[in-house]
């Protein structure tokens, strides 16, 4: 489609949707995708990313779910990009920001979901924006991968969902009944982020097969399931699984292996850096 036809076509969707939010709409079209393809697309990257003040993070964000084929992917894409109900919000701060009701961003996190729905049920994905504007592209998706598997628990708890499609998680589901009835107890909050964390087990390989597929996709070079898997591990360092599961040796390969793509200070990186 040529940008003329294109520009016309956006002047007109302007008028439904408001300015400044064409871009990937606009990128889509140009990619050979329909109008009807295109702005469902636009409408669900708008709606999901509308917390962030960077476009081409958020694009590289949206599309490493929409864009990638995966069975991790796809099924992330099904429940929060594809649904109907506004269940997923990505939103970025700075070190230190907060908002109403919302603890400041603390300093060297890469990203956190707040464990309390907003009042309509959407699940709130917050980035630290020092880690988007540092890491490689592969890195805060590696991030975006980690935070993504609690967004869903978290959903499909408060759907009442949980048990039904995960039988065995009955403790996490028992520590989030007693943090969320206490949510300032901070002895609760500790159990509930460590039954968190401990079910990853179940979701190291689908993360690291996605992000094969992402790396696939953007052409990324170097990267295996063996490498990949290290990616996921590195991101659960601090945590009781990743301590229990992985040998001293292993443990610092893993961390230093996503420092290269969280610090983007080596040649080391696999991945590059597409956005400032």
């Amino acid at each position: 489609m040529k940008q003329g036809a294109i520009d016309y076509i956006l002047g007109m969707i302007n008028s439904f949707i408001g300015s400044g939010n064409t871009g990937y709409l606009n990128e889509c079209l140009l990619n050979g995708g329909t109008l009807e393809e295109c702005n469902d697309e636009n409408i669900d990257f708008v709606r999901i990313t509308n917390g962030m003040d960077k476009k081409c993070q958020a694009s590289e964000i949206f599309r490493s779910v929409y864009k990638i084929n995966s069975p991790f992917t796809n099924k992330m894409r099904d429940y929060f990009l594809l649904s109907n109900d506004n269940n997923l919000n990505i939103q970025d701060l700075a070190t230190g920001e907060t908002m109403p009701n919302v603890p400041e961003m603390p300093a060297g996190i890469g990203a956190r979901v707040l464990p309390v729905q907003s009042v309509d049920g959407t699940i709130i994905l917050q980035f630290n924006n020092t880690h988007l504007d540092t890491a490689t592209t592969l890195g805060f998706i590696n991030t975006f991968y980690h935070e993504l598997v609690h967004a869903y628990l978290l959903h499909l708890y408060y759907n009442g969902e949980l048990i039904n499609e995960y039988p065995d998680y009955t403790e996490l589901e028992v520590s989030m009944i007693n943090f969320f009835a206490d949510i300032q107890n901070t002895d609760l909050a500790a159990i509930y982020d460590k039954a968190m964390h401990d079910v990853y087990v179940d979701f190291i390989d689908d993360i690291a097969e996605a992000i094969i597929s992402f790396c696939n996709y953007n052409n990324i070079v170097g990267v295996n399931l063996e490498y990949a898997k290290k990616l996921v591990w590195g991101g659960l360092n601090g945590n009781d699984i990743f301590y229990e599961n992985l040998t001293p040796v292993e443990q610092n390969e893993t961390q230093t292996l996503l420092a290269y793509e969280n610090s983007n200070t080596t040649a080391s990186t696999k991945g590059t850096k597409t956005c400032e």
